[in-house]
């Protein structure tokens, strides 16, 4: 799929799934293995939390859409020296995002930190830490 798209084209990918492990196999996949960087994400409910078929089972409420672009050769991080850098720059964006998108609950909010997290970490490669 990524070669079809051009060199400064964006890729827009819905995602969803359960298991973590998805998560890392996509993340991976766009990352570490075609050089591509997040540069935006948001969550999009697409069933409510009182739907009596979900309710008490581990169901789905909705997934991610997420914008992806070719990252420029290398850009090294070390995580360690910037760890404060990291954390303000992840708070601004969430905070951005909240402003945009206004209050959101405590499941949501941790969404927009780790998307803002993903966002930030994958601009970077190779990022090291605890070297």
């Amino acid at each position: 799929m990524l070669r079809f798209l051009k060199e400064d084209g964006l890729l827009v990918v819905y995602y969803v799934a359960k298991k973590p492990e998805a998560w890392v196999a996509l993340v991976d996949a766009l990352w570490r293995q075609n050089n591509m960087a997040m540069i935006a994400a948001y969550p999009i409910e697409t069933e409510s939390e009182e739907n009596v078929v979900a309710r008490g089972k581990a169901a789905v409420l909705g997934g991610y859409v997420s914008v992806w672009r070719r990252r420029n050769g290398e850009r090294p991080l070390d995580l360690d020296a910037a760890w404060g850098q990291a954390v303000e720059e992840v708070s601004r964006r969430v905070a951005n995002r909240i402003r945009l998108v206004g209050s959101k609950n405590g499941a949501t909010a941790w969404v927009y930190y780790y998307l803002a997290a993903l966002e930030y970490l994958t601009a970077h490669y190779p990022v090291r830490r605890g070297l």
